[in-house]
């Protein structure tokens, strides 16, 4: 089950890193329109359009952070690897003794599997 999530967490990752750059056109628009307000004598609109400028850098502020601490589901699955296996490792005498061969196949094994997407 916890695979499945490492899934999610990759796609919501790709999915923030979209909309901050999709966000980024409609704060280019209002950020000019309130630049020029002034020069297009469309002053009443110059308020709305700050108000709404603000909450657009704020939400592509958020999805670049999103963005930036979510990581990809292939990241995921090689710390969820390392971590298990070191745990086991630690625990396990017998599995101390695991010669280097096996550890290449696991690696191998678990690049295939990323892979297959």
């Amino acid at each position: 089950m916890s695979i499945y999530w490492f899934y999610v967490i990759g796609n919501l990752s790709t999915c923030a890193c979209s909309l901050f750059w999709l966000s980024l056109v409609p704060l280019g628009v209002l950020s000019f329109n309130v630049l020029f307000a002034d020069y297009y004598g469309e002053k009443e609109k110059e308020e709305r359009h700050k108000k709404w400028c603000k909450g657009t850098a704020i939400f592509s502020s958020m999805m670049l952070i999103a963005s930036i601490f979510a990581t990809s589901s292939e990241n995921l699955m090689k710390i969820y690897v390392v971590d298990n296996t070191v745990e086991y490792i630690d625990n396990n005498d017998k599995a101390r003794e695991l010669p280097d061969k096996v550890i290449e196949c696991c690696n191998k094994l678990l690049d295939d599997y990323l892979n297959e997407d």
